[in-house]
């Protein structure tokens, strides 16, 4: 909500007064009204956030996984948790035994009738320490997973809504089979968990660790649409990132200063940085995020044809005569609102393709400047707080924080309203 290249969606708002009104925005303008919205936002997510998490928590970690437990499979060791009923074994290692797999067949019984015997295999949750501890010691062998182990290197990843994994037991992910790695743990979202580990089922929001040679988990998290979640040790910045980082700071400044229009001014960016060596066409050309581009490609004559069918035209005129006052506050509060429930289930693109000649239309019917009401657009579908799927980075710390579906309504209902708040006192300062 900062600046014009934020978001696809402010390019498409860009746009659109650009056909309006013959002029862009300029690099920084959203940031008028989106960097108040922004700290306003942050502020009270810092003083109430965790006090609502804090109520949150109080869900034991055995009925909700997090990624700090993951289910694992291991075999038990010969003397090692030998005669432990599963309630013992459980309550000695901190662990939650699911499953127990004796001789190709699941044993079935009462808990603490069942006795742990050497060479059983157990579907078990537990801390990634805990486990290793365990192996470390020498009484099972963990990690043992699905797929073809071909190195030793470990990668943690949020399954994206995108992936191919989504719905995929772990026994039946030939993918990644394909590419010589082997997943040895999940954090899942579901419930339930049932059978060995190679039935668990590969949910949205799902942690996986996969193991494996390096360049092999990387292709296949790219290819399998996951997000990996493990850090890397931060490499020293070369000369060439400095030189990188103030051609960019060039680019910036050009658009903000309107000397240039954003697509000439880092269409240069992107020239001086293939001639002075910084940037590799054809491995840039790789990393490109095809799909953002044909969605912009897509979604911009759809926007057109809003407009052009007169469905815009009928839209407004209903939004007009449907308000009891339709002063300038009132009009930008529809277009926020209007915006930010879309947005919930909409992507953003979509939703300021649509919602960019509604706007335009209302500004004619109501005689006012049509600059206000666009960049509320902009800012109204950068507030999809409200579900896990209403933008990719909801679904990534959904799964990395282990948060539950209503966790979200919860904080983002309230945040959404006080970012509308805050918008529309803003832009009552500037514009009205």
């Amino acid at each position: 909500m900062g600046s014009l290249t934020g978001t696809p969606a402010n390019l498409i708002v860009n746009d659109w007064m650009v056909r309006e009104t013959g002029g862009g925005m300029g690099y920084f303008t959203i940031g008028y009204v989106g960097i108040p919205v922004t700290i306003i936002g942050v502020a009270w997510l810092v003083l109430i956030g965790p006090h609502s998490f804090r109520r949150l928590r109080r869900v034991p970690s055995t009925v909700t996984p997090t990624p700090s437990r993951f289910l694992f499979e291991m075999r038990v060791r010969p003397g090692a948790l030998e005669g432990l009923t599963l309630p013992e074994a459980e309550r000695r290692h901190d662990l939650t035994i699911y499953d127990v797999l004796r001789d190709g067949a699941h044993v079935f019984a009462r808990r603490e009738a069942i006795t742990v015997a050497a060479g059983d295999m157990l579907l078990v949750e537990g801390g990634m320490e805990t486990v290793e501890v365990l192996q470390d010691r020498g009484l099972v062998d963990a990690g043992l997973g699905t797929g073809k182990p071909g190195g030793e290197d470990r990668l943690e990843a949020v399954v994206m809504p995108d992936s191919m994994l989504m719905g995929s037991r772990l026994g039946a992910l030939d993918l990644l089979s394909d590419h010589d790695v082997s997943v040895v743990a999940l954090a899942s979202r579901r419930h339930r968990v049932e059978g060995s580990f190679g039935d668990l089922q590969i949910g949205l929001g799902d942690v996986i660790v996969l193991t494996g040679e390096r360049t092999s988990l990387e292709e296949a998290a790219a290819e399998a649409g996951l997000l990996p979640l493990s850090a890397r040790p931060a490499k020293r910045m070369q000369p060439d990132a400095y030189r990188s980082a103030v051609i960019f700071a060039i680019g910036v400044a050009t658009t903000a200063l309107g000397w240039l229009p954003p697509e000439i001014a880092f269409g240069g960016v992107v020239v001086a940085m293939a001639l002075l060596g910084s940037l590799r066409l054809r491995h840039a050309m790789q990393d490109v995020n095809w799909t953002i581009v044909i969605l912009l490609a897509c979604m911009i004559p759809l926007g057109q044809a809003v407009q052009d069918t007169g469905a815009a035209h009928v839209i407004a005129n209903a939004l007009i005569d449907a308000m009891p006052v339709g002063g300038p506050l009132t009009v930008t509060a529809v277009i926020l609102l209007m915006a930010a429930t879309l947005t919930t289930f909409v992507d953003n693109v979509s939703t300021a393709a649509v919602l960019s000649p509604v706007a335009s239309g209302l500004a004619t019917r109501a005689g006012l400047p049509v600059e206000p009401l666009l960049i509320a657009v902009a800012i109204g579908t950068s507030l999809d707080f409200l579900t896990p799927f209403g933008h990719h980075n909801n679904t990534v710390v959904m799964g990395a924080a282990g948060y539950r579906f209503r966790d979200f309504p919860k904080l983002g209902l309230p945040l959404i309203f006080l970012c509308l708040l805050t918008a529309l006192l803003v832009e009552r300062v500037l514009f009205f």
